[in-house]
């Protein structure tokens, strides 16, 4: 009697930098070869949603605005619009409303300067960005973390970033549980060594 070998087929891990295969049949969650991989890139992606939102802060984690939601409702003139009133009243979605860490104002050099201070002029010379001003000093949400002067507990931002993720899920945005004392633990206190994305990826729990 013969017997014939073949050799299974390998896939590689999607995760950048993992250099990982696996066999054909073992995949995690579609496309890595491990639990942790899967993990270290929703945490990734996570943090890059919060990037994209515009109610954080994405240096400090604070978040600046609220969001008043409102009814679905639209106001039709005297023609028949029917056909397209579902879709018009997808756009509307509510309110924005700057909490105690948000204010309107202009940041120049690393100043900030409040609409009150710079009266209908900005201030002369450099770069003026204006927008929600953080209390953190920081006018551009997509800011890299923790890199702004003044800022000095990496945990405590840690922490608020548990809050917006739990508030996220809350929200039906990720289905996730997180363990705020590993993330916290993972971050560590060195802001310019923080890892976000992988300190979020780890503290997933299963």
């Amino acid at each position: 009697m013969s017997v014939t070998t073949t050799q299974r087929e390998r896939y590689d891990c999607d995760r950048d930098g993992c250099g990982q295969t696996f066999p054909e049949g073992r995949a995690v969650e579609g496309s890595y070869c491990s639990q942790q991989c899967a993990n270290l890139v929703t945490g990734r992606n996570l943090i890059e949603h919060i990037q994209r939102d515009h109610r954080f802060c994405h240096n400090c984690f604070r978040q600046v605005k609220e969001i008043e939601r409102v009814e679905k409702t639209l106001i039709v003139g005297p023609v028949d619009h029917d056909a397209i009133a579902d879709t018009l009243t997808d756009c509307i979605i509510g309110y924005e409303h700057l909490t105690e860490h948000g204010e309107l104002g202009e940041r120049q050099d690393g100043h900030i300067v409040t609409d009150e201070e710079a009266g209908d002029r900005a201030p002369s010379g450099g770069v003026v960005v204006s927008g929600t001003v953080c209390s953190c000093g920081t006018t551009d949400h997509r800011d890299d973390y923790l890199r702004r002067e003044g800022i000095t507990s990496t945990p405590a931002a840690a922490r608020r970033l548990c809050d917006i993720l739990a508030l996220l899920g809350r929200e039906g945005q990720h289905d996730k549980t997180i363990d705020a004392t590993q993330l916290v633990e993972d971050v560590g206190d060195d802001p310019e060594a923080a890892d976000w994305g992988r300190a979020v990826g780890f503290a997933l729990q299963s």
